[in-house]
């Protein structure tokens, strides 16, 4: 029997995130997913995946979930819409099914005139849900 989801988080580039409930989650997909290790400077050794495509659905009450910097600092930026249709600087997702741990995957990312946003991010906004997705080498 599969798991079943209980939240997604997505987090971005400048480390803020928003943690949406599977109610709101109508479909995702990942392909291509690869799994690597390297250690950094410290000699920590890190282990990460990534996929070289992402698509979610989620209904547009999604919007309504606060970032972690919107609920923190209140100061009326960084909402989720903000990092949809401006910063568009996600850079991973961290999956967690009931009773199970999480797993966190890195998006497909290629920087623009600004290091901080993905130009594979894209947003299509619609009725009643949007999706995102990435797509390694599909610049928007």
């Amino acid at each position: 029997m599969s798991p079943e989801l209980e939240y997604i988080e997505l987090i971005f580039e400048n480390c803020d995130s928003v943690r949406i409930p599977s109610s709101y989650v109508l479909g995702m997909s990942f392909e291509k997913i690869t799994n690597y290790l390297w250690a950094n400077f410290s000699h920590q050794l890190i282990e990460e995946n990534v996929c070289q495509k992402f698509e979610i659905d989620l209904d547009n009450s999604a919007l309504n979930y606060q970032t972690y910097f919107q609920e923190t600092v209140a100061d009326g930026k960084d909402d989720f819409k903000y990092h949809l249709e401006i910063a568009k600087d996600i850079t991973h997702i961290n999956i967690k099914p009931n009773n199970r741990e999480a797993i966190y995957i890195a998006l497909p990312w290629k920087s623009g005139k600004q290091e901080t946003e993905n130009l594979y991010q894209k947003t299509i906004f619609q009725e009643d849900s949007f999706i995102i997705s990435c797509e390694e080498g599909k610049e928007e």
